[in-house]
């Protein structure tokens, strides 16, 4: 038996099952009354006898602030503060843009290694790190060429005009902003992996324990997203 999502909760709410409240619409000009009868919080889901729709584009959110204000009729305070709301409550999450140049790929990958670098260095760790990321550079035969006269410098980060100059010399224009994202991904997240266990075993300088890693370990992945394979 096949029925769509909708026909499913209404089922379940006449056997006392609780439900997200819902309701169908076939016009925007009906999603936007439903969603003013709901309160104005609301996610419009394709109703198709298909999986996946999210991946698909079937489950539609709104990219940026003043959007999400649009369509519901507030402020960009009030928007903010209902989005805030939301996140802390872990009923929507927000995700940085893929960047798509070599500079902006850069940009996002020097954010996090500089963190990841501050961090190791508040429990002394910093120079372990530093020696393992240049011999991982050295021995994966890409990026002492991609790194050349571009760093990285103390605090792990990168010169983006030359780093952009190096990658399209490296593999052209095209594939440039591609490859770019994989080496710098792969980079970032075996720094990653060598500043865990230090993070979780070693204290900081003034000998109190280092709280939060969970915390800025999930941090670091989610800046790191935006680089991830897809």
């Amino acid at each position: 038996m096949k029925i769509h999502e909708y026909q499913g909760k209404a089922i379940l709410r006449e056997f006392g099952v609780p439900v997200p409240n819902g309701d169908v619409a076939d016009t925007p000009a009906q999603a936007r009354a439903i969603a003013q009868r709901l309160g104005g919080r609301v996610v419009v889901k394709a109703q198709v006898h298909a999986g996946g729709r999210g991946k698909a584009g079937g489950v539609k959110g709104v990219k940026s602030i003043d959007d999400i204000g649009r369509a519901l009729g507030l402020g960009q305070f009030d928007t903010t503060r209902a989005v805030f709301q939301l996140m802390q409550s872990n009923l929507v999450s927000a995700t940085m843009p893929r960047p798509v140049t070599p500079v902006a790929i850069v940009e996002l990958f020097n954010q996090t290694m500089s963190l990841v670098l501050q961090k190791v260095d508040e429990v002394g760790g910093g120079r372990d790190v530093r020696e393992q990321l240049a011999s991982f550079a050295t021995a994966s035969g890409v990026y002492d060429a991609l790194f050349r006269e571009a760093g990285p410098r103390r605090d792990g980060t990168l010169d983006p005009q030359r780093i952009a100059d190096n990658i399209e010399m490296l593999v052209g224009r095209e594939d440039s902003p591609k490859m770019l994202t994989q080496w710098l991904y792969e980079y970032a997240t075996f720094a990653m992996f060598i500043a865990e266990p230090l993070l979780r075993s070693r204290k900081a300088k003034d000998g109190q324990p280092l709280s939060h890693n969970a915390a800025f370990s999930k941090h670091i992945a989610e800046l790191l997203k935006p680089l991830a394979p897809d």
